[in-house]
């Protein structure tokens, strides 16, 4: 199985991915997550155009294998590397990892009101300390997301428990 696995058939809605917000604390997985989601919606017999913002360097270079379909921009300003892969690259999916500023979440709002769904991830250990980060709230207020989900590890090895929250903040 993959890290992702259960994450990505939940996210999968009348043939098309939903917006989903990823947060748990620092070091519980985000990265190893949002990795596996681009491979599993990157590859297989329908592959989606997936464009991974990696101003970091810490999920493109994990990417490795053949046959995916996948835009990896590194070394961009996220807000830079969002704009291009939703007005160029015509992109099917955009995924970032550690949204954190107004500029970024401006420009993931950009993204899904150019019908391109995001997936993304934050630090924070509730659903109510993610909703009350400036950034973070824009992107709620906008209906950006359609489920926020927190991670948590298991005693396995890349397996994850998921609770999700719809745009409410319901489980």
């Amino acid at each position: 199985d993959d890290a992702a696995d259960q994450l990505c058939k939940r996210l999968r809605k009348d043939g098309r991915v939903m917006s989903c917000m990823i947060f748990s604390p620092s070091g519980v997985g985000k990265t190893t997550v949002l990795r596996s989601t681009a491979r599993i919606f990157a590859e297989g017999p329908e592959p989606l155009r997936v464009a991974v913002i990696d101003s970091r360097e810490e999920i493109g270079a994990f990417l490795g294998g053949t046959g995916l379909c996948v835009d990896v921009l590194k070394g961009y300003p996220k807000e830079t590397g969002i704009e291009i892969a939703a007005r160029t690259l015509n992109a099917q999916l955009i995924i970032c990892d550690e949204v954190f500023g107004d500029a970024e979440s401006r420009a993931l709002c950009g993204a899904v009101n150019c019908g391109i769904p995001i997936i993304c991830s934050a630090h924070a250990a509730s659903l109510g300390e993610l909703l009350a980060r400036p950034g973070i709230s824009l992107l709620h207020q906008m209906r950006s997301f359609e489920r926020y989900v927190k991670i948590s590890r298991t005693e396995k090895p890349f397996v994850f428990d998921y609770e999700f929250y719809d745009r409410e903040g319901k489980v």
